[in-house]
């Protein structure tokens, strides 16, 4: 697609917006205090940290970014990262509504012809509310790998057993750092490794 350039830099910037909205900020107020023995006034200040939040449609907003990742699948990580912040920012009472939103991306994404690519991006975002004990929530062999789902990533028949036990598949998923992972994409990289000059 032409000018992805453009559109990648667009949706990073867009992110770092909504980064830096829904981010805490320190609020400090003034309270003015009179005593009512002396009539002193005296002033003190008080810091609140409040999270900041989305007033706009979140609904609306995800369902333009997932638009633009299953149009565009050098963009999708990047949109699908949007999709995520704005997810995260929904309050735990709209959890109902949180789930409706993430199963109906899984219905788009899941649709789009080879995504395979989408799924690993979509599972960043599912993982902590996929029912892994159904079989294909995904079909691509590294989601099927985090779901802890029997799956062969790759032919070890021709390896000795003894070597090819030194390769256990669920090994390359740390089941530790997946646990405190939230649904928020994040990225390692500043920019994508074909961006980069040679």
């Amino acid at each position: 697609m032409p000018r992805t350039g453009q559109l990648v830099r667009q949706l990073e910037e867009f992110s770092k917006r909504v980064e830096t909205q829904l981010s805490v900020k320190s609020i400090t107020k003034e309270i003015e205090c009179i005593d009512l023995e002396t009539r002193e006034a005296s002033t003190t200040k008080e810091t609140i940290e409040r999270k900041g939040h989305l007033w706009e449609n979140i609904s609306t907003m995800v369902a333009i970014a997932v638009e633009i990742a299953a149009k565009n699948l050098r963009v999708a990580n990047n949109a699908l990262k949007i999709a995520s912040q704005m997810l995260a920012d929904m309050r735990e009472e709209d959890a109902c509504k949180k789930k409706e939103i993430i199963d109906r991306i899984y219905e788009k994404l899941i649709r789009v012809p080879n995504s395979a690519f989408l799924q690993v991006w979509l599972q960043n975002i599912t993982h902590t509310t996929d029912d892994w004990s159904v079989s294909e929530v995904y079909n691509m062999p590294l989601c099927k790998v985090v779901a802890n789902q029997p799956v062969t990533l790759w032919n070890n028949s021709w390896l000795l057993p003894e070597i090819a036990e030194k390769f256990p598949q669920n090994s390359i998923v740390d089941r530790e750092v997946l646990a405190k992972t939230g649904q928020v994409i994040t990225f390692k990289a500043k920019r994508q490794y074909d961006e980069f000059d040679y």
